[in-house]
């Protein structure tokens, strides 16, 4: 059975209210009343109703982490670094996972308002969800994803440049036949973004003309996608992968037919999968730094509702990286 407050005054002999200040170090507790009291506390195994003492003070320990797929390892690296900076202000975290379902996105929502935490940190599925914070007056910042348009703070890397990037790395290696593999999603405008900072780089080298782009919702239209580029009568240089989950089926396909990397075929994944590095040969990619990502979303967060920043929303942009490793060389001839 849990043991509640008033069980601990009971047998500590004074009032609730008394065991309430001790515990929580306020003034009018002498200091003997004090340890007796913790150490009642510590041997009965009493845990505070953390979620009754936010309502009291119209306040909690705790900031709402909505994300768009908790099994995607993205989100988890960003969790961490969400995660190191609130410990560091004494709060938790609660997560939602939305799936990309706006339903279920403000059920979390609102479960997370329920609790008076603190503020926000949202990877949103629409624009419905930011409205609908907006509304109800609660701190929040956009964590890595394109807002389009609506004004709020938000924390993410530049989606276009890391197209650009990974494709001008690929044209400065003297391809020009070079293939982009993206991830659709209904809601997801991130990786459009990609695409255009593909297209910008073609257009740099009047190769405009030279563009294709595939579209893939999982690995295994990944997987389809190279067996169709790979029955037409020419086939690429290069590939730019938009995303790394499309990246595993498009990779697998490749190794199926035998496409020797990079003397037949030089690749580049958008992202920072944990096998890029480990496969022979390892895997050029455009590197985001997630945990920072995290970490400046929460701090973001914290300095709002400090009272530290006010007025003007804030756009933090977080630089990616280009990390060259095997799987990118000249072209072949």
């Amino acid at each position: 059975m849990r043991v509640t407050i008033e069980d601990v005054a009971i047998k500590a002999k004074v009032s609730v209210n008394t065991v309430s200040r001790a515990l929580n170090g306020k003034d009018g507790v002498s200091e003997k009343t004090r340890e007796k009291i913790i150490r009642i506390a510590q041997e009965m195994n009493y845990r505070p109703n953390i979620l009754a003492r936010s309502m009291r003070q119209n306040r909690s320990d705790f900031v709402g982490v909505s994300v768009l797929d908790i099994g995607n390892s993205v989100f988890t690296k960003m969790i961490k670094g969400i995660e190191k900076v609130l410990m560091d202000d004494s709060l938790s975290i609660i997560i939602g996972n939305s799936d990309e379902d706006v339903d279920k996105e403000r059920h979390y929502l609102e479960t997370m308002l329920s609790t008076n935490c603190r503020g926000i940190i949202i990877s949103h599925v629409n624009s419905s969800g930011l409205k609908f914070l907006r509304h109800e007056r609660i701190p929040f910042v956009v964590l890595d994803r394109d807002t389009q348009k609506f004004e709020c703070d938000q924390v993410y890397v530049d989606n276009n440049k890391m197209g650009y990037l990974a494709t001008k790395h690929l044209l400065d290696l003297g391809h020009r036949d070079i293939v982009f593999i993206n991830k659709e999603s209904e809601f997801d405008t991130d990786h459009r973004r990609r695409v255009e900072g593909y297209l910008q780089a073609l257009n740099e080298h009047g190769l405009q003309n030279m563009a294709h782009v595939y579209s893939c919702l999982d690995a295994e239209q990944g997987k389809k996608t190279v067996q169709e580029i790979w029955k037409k009568e020419t086939q690429p240089t290069g590939i730019v992968i938009g995303q790394h989950s499309v990246a595993e089926g498009v990779i697998m396909m490749l190794t199926q037919l035998r496409i020797k990397i990079p003397t037949e075929l030089s690749v580049v994944i958008i992202g920072e999968p944990s096998w890029a590095s480990i496969l022979t040969p390892g895997f050029t990619t455009i590197e985001r730094p997630l945990e920072l990502v995290g970490s400046k979303a929460a701090k973001l967060l914290l300095d709002r509702t400090q009272g530290k920043i006010k007025g003007d929303y804030i756009s933090y942009v977080v630089s990616s990286s280009l990390v060259v490793r095997e799987s990118t060389g000249p072209p072949p001839g």
